[in-house]
């Protein structure tokens, strides 16, 4: 994907309250470009069903493509602009701190997401 043709698509864009702009964000700013944004979302999990089932693209971390790869009609293509690291984080509830399977369950993200070898971030388009 040529980056005239990231610009002319139209977007879901994860945006968590409270953040500030992500990478892609200041990575186009910073060149002076704008993206058509469709649809803004809270967080990662809607995104890719819309995609899946529009013509909407979505720009995600790397690391997503081992758990959404093998979905039918969504295709990973590399961002055709450079952006720094994406911050991934996780959240839950105070209560299941020391649950054993909640601490199970983190651990197994944590070495997934941790993988030095993925360090860019991909696109992907239904």
């Amino acid at each position: 994907m040529s980056l005239e043709q990231y610009l002319a698509a139209t977007h879901v864009v994860v945006e968590p309250p409270g953040r500030g702009p992500g990478v892609v964000e200041k990575a186009l700013s910073k060149a002076r470009l704008q993206r058509r944004v469709a649809v803004r979302l809270p967080n990662i999990s809607a995104g890719p069903l819309i995609v899946r089932r529009t013509q909407h693209i979505m720009t995600v971390p790397a690391q997503i493509r081992r758990f959404q790869e093998g979905w039918s009609g969504i295709a990973f293509l590399p961002l055709p602009f450079e952006v720094e690291a994406m911050e991934i984080r996780m959240l839950w509830h105070e209560r299941t701190d020391n649950d054993p399977g909640n601490r199970w369950l983190r651990g197994v993200l944590v070495g997934l997401y941790a993988d030095p070898r993925i360090t860019s971030a991909a696109s992907f388009i239904a």
